[in-house]
């Protein structure tokens, strides 16, 4: 493998977590009472958040 197609391996790879991030920050905000009031929603997205860092 070259250097090219290792930094688009790992290109590839830093691009999941920072797609999912958003995704979990709504599904956070869509399970608040305030909003939806699902708890499981809410839920799913802190599990995303939580285990992220």
């Amino acid at each position: 493998m070259n250097i090219l197609g290792f930094f688009q391996r790992l290109g590839r790879a830093l691009q999941l977590p920072i797609a999912v991030l958003p995704v979990a920050a709504l599904l956070l905000r869509f399970g608040q009472p305030d909003l939806l009031n699902v708890a499981f929603i809410a839920q799913a997205g802190g599990a995303i958040l939580i285990t992220s860092h």
